[in-house]
Order: C-alpha cells, then structure tokens, then sequence
C-alpha cells in the first residue's frame, strides 16, 4: 500500500515539478498525522535523491500540555530519523491581538513566517507541507458557501513560490493507511474536532453527507480544483497582459478603465478585469467576492456620478469616461488628535453620543442596551457612528471568524427596510457594535486589556 501512494507521489511531483535530485528541504511538522506522514515519504526519497532535510516545528503556545506533548513527539521523531529541528515558540494569542486577526490566522502567519526564516538560513528552495486532497476540498467547498469565482474553485496551489504541497494527490484516508502500514505514530490537536470552526463542520458533516451519494466525492471535488489550475495556468498570462494593457494607473493612486474598452471585452475578461482593480486598490483579496464585482459591473452600466463604496475603504465611481477606483482616505488614531475630542458622528441628528476612554483595572462589564465598552487599543482607526457599507464585517467569535453585516442582518431576520436605518459604530469597515444589539467578539474587553473605550448612545 505506502509503496503504491508513494508512486502516486512521485508521478505528482513529476508532473508539478516539485523538487528536484540534491534539493534542500524545509519539512513543516506539526506532529500530525499529514506532516509526519509527508516527512515519512521523504525520508524514503532522501538517499536516492540525495535530499538535505531539515524540520520546522511550531508551538503556538494555545493548547498548554497538549502543545508540549506535540512539541516532544516532533523531537523524538526527528531525532530518531536524524533531521535537523528548529522548535519555534509564538505567542499567537498576542499576536493575534496586534495583528488585529484570528488565532487560527495568526497561527497560519506565524508558521509560513517560521518556514521562510529557516528555508533561508538553510539554503532551503523548497518548503513542503502536507495539505491534502481533503484540505483541497474543505477549501472549495468553504468559498462556494461564501462566494467565489474561479480563482475560489482552483482550490490550494501544489506549488506557490517556494512552497510545495506533495499530497496533494492522497486523501486523508490514505495518508492514515500508510501511517498504519509503517506502524508510524502521531499525535491529534484536539481542536481539529470542534465543529465551531466552518472548516471543521465542513469536514465532519458536509463532506460525509456527501460521500453517502458518492463515496469519492471529495476526490472528485479535489480533482475538480487541479483541473481549475490547469485552467488558470493557460488564462493568467493572457489576463496579466490584458490588465497591463487597458487599466490605467493614474499619479493620484487611482486606478481607471475607460468606458469603451471595457466594452470591447467578453464577460469573463469584464469581471476578471474589475476583480483585479478592486484587488490592486484594495491591498487584499480577503472577504472579497463574487457580489462585489457584480456591483462594479452595475455600477458600469450607471450613469455618471454613481458611486458605490466598496470593501477596505475602497470607493468606486462612474465618469463621463469609464470607472475609477481609489482608497479614500481615512482617519487614524493618533496621539496628536485625542479620540475623546474626534469620535466622528454623521449621525447627529438622530443619535447622541457619550463616549471617553478610561484605564482598566479588571472586573465586570455591565450589560446594558446603550453602554458599551471596547477594547480601546485594539482599534485601527477613529470609531464612527454611521449606517452600513458595502465590504462592511462582523467578528463573531472568539476564534475569529468573520460575516458580513449583510449575511448577519439576514441570520437574524432584521427587515429589510431596518437594514439600512440601523446605526452601526464602525472600525472601519469592522463593525463593532450593532446599536441596541451585540458587539464584535474581537473589542471585547478580556482580562489583557488596558484601556477601554466607553460609548453612551442615546436617541434624539
């Protein structure tokens, strides 16, 4: 059986030209079924190909003795197959606060930040990690949900710079079958099974229900996502000229496509077009979606002067001569301008707003309707009371995961025309309160907090 999934992994390897004969190679290794399995294959390659391995392990310092137990099996294991550690330590909770991000992002950051560090202080060209065809289509199905285009359905990259994905080729199952067959142990992370988490949901019910209609379901899915790539791999460099050929960029910052060239372009070179403006002026690519390019190509269509405000503080206009993109400016928290002197509020005539920041010595927060406390330093920029945008989000969890305001109005069922009248306090495009309903998980003042933001709304 291993000999047989080996094969499969050399002929992928092959066909992806993933590594070649005397490489180094950084080995990502959590201690997990997949990352022990994917050292396994190339611990077995390592003679014949003349490979120089070396191993990364990460401790996100989260788990507590759980983190340790992993950290030790990795040690073990790499000591007993001789191949170079570096254990690395990351306070992901802190950095998860600075970064203003998720833990589980944080953690991915973290970990790629590790792998790049080390790659080159071993003269490493590759870094291999050990998603697999589960994972690939885990990844497809979570876009679909919430929104994507064909980039979405491409699924994970074998390749992506320097980083390898070997098996990509294997599912899950198989990879434990090996395990089994080489009497190889491992170690579960425990969180891997909380269905809190919309990966892991996907994972533990929908892709089983799936595979009661057909059991290679999830292979398929995965192989629908390669033949996406191959796809992307023919239509990118053709997009890439085109996009350098017809947008403008303008000394300002703004970004310009005129009106009669867009025209001139099929639907999916339209769409592919604005995707790409709206990416570039963004910054981001995250929490972008197929709705917010339908908008632009309205918008198109609309007269001059339309506007329509998009993700990320990105604002795009009609013109007597095609559409402009550009990021309005915003305005920060700096100590030059005290927030208790500035909080922006458009909304005068139908809210009054009490608001100061105060230092924060622990205790309880009280639960009313029109008092709220923040976590003032985990804010970007000036809070601003306001009515909704487009690209506006909620955080709704501790493990921060994130819906738009659009799907939360449409969760809890707030009648449309409420939609629009609701005033929202806004981080941005980060919505910390819903007025008269809940705050962000993200502000939540906790026990690492230090000052505190407190905001007493009334209406007029």
């Amino acid at each position: 059986m291993w000999n047989k999934q080996w094969e499969r992994v050399d002929r992928f390897l092959k066909k992806w030209k993933l590594i070649e004969r005397g490489d180094h190679i950084l080995l990502g290794i959590s201690g997990g079924a997949d990352s022990v399995c994917l050292a396994r294959y190339f611990l077995a390659k390592r003679e014949s190909l003349a490979l120089n391995l070396y191993a990364v392990h990460v401790n996100h310092m989260l788990r507590g003795d759980e983190a340790k137990r992993d950290e030790e099996f990795v040690r073990e294991f790499c000591r007993q197959w001789n191949i170079p550690l570096h254990v690395e330590y990351r306070d992901i909770k802190k950095e998860s606060r600075e970064k203003k991000c998720s833990e589980e992002e944080a953690g991915r950051l973290a970990r790629y930040e590790c792998f790049t560090n080390y790659a080159r202080q071993h003269q490493c060209s590759k870094i291999a990690v050990a998603h697999h065809q589960n994972d690939v289509a885990e990844t497809i199905l979570f876009r679909m949900i919430r929104g994507t285009g064909v980039q979405g359905m491409a699924g994970i990259l074998p390749v992506n710079g320097e980083i390898i994905r070997p098996f990509l080729c294997l599912s899950r199952e198989e990879i434990i079958d090996v395990l089994k067959e080489l009497k190889q142990d491992y170690v579960d992370d425990s969180t891997n099974k909380c269905e809190e988490y919309s990966r892991n949901y996907i994972r533990h019910r929908i892709l089983p229900e799936m595979e009661h209609i057909n059991k290679k379901a999830t292979v398929h899915v995965s192989e629908l996502g390669m033949q996406m790539q191959e796809l992307l791999a023919y239509i990118t460099p053709k997009m890439d000229a085109l996009y350098k050929e017809k947008v403008v960029h303008r000394e300002n910052g703004e970004l310009f496509l005129e009106e009669q060239v867009f025209y001139e372009m099929d639907l999916f070179e339209q769409k592919e077009i604005l995707r790409r403006m709206l990416f570039e002026t963004c910054g981001y690519q995250k929490d972008i979606s197929l709705v917010h390019i339908e908008q632009l190509l309205t918008l198109m269509g609309n007269q001059e002067g339309k506007q329509q405000d998009c993700p990320y503080n990105v604002l795009a206009r009609k013109t007597g001569e095609g559409l402009v993109l550009t990021k309005k400016s915003k305005s920060v928290k700096s100590a030059e301008q005290p927030l208790e002197n500035s909080l922006e509020n458009p909304l005068e005539d139908s809210v009054e707003v009490e608001f100061s920041i105060l230092p924060w010595n622990g205790g309880k927060v009280a639960k009313r309707d029109c008092v709220k406390y923040f976590d003032y330093d985990k804010m970007k920029y000036k809070p601003c009371l306001r009515t909704r945008e487009s690209g506006d989000y909620f955080i709704m969890d501790k493990e921060g995961h994130h819906k738009s305001l659009a799907r939360y109005f449409i969760d809890a069922k707030v009648p449309s025309a409420d939609r629009e009248k609701q005033v929202l306090l806004a981080d941005g495009s980060h919505i910390m309160w819903i007025l008269g309903g809940r705050i962000s998980e993200f502000y939540k003042v906790s026990s690492d907090t230090k000052r505190v933001l407190k905001v007493s709304v009334q209406k007029r």
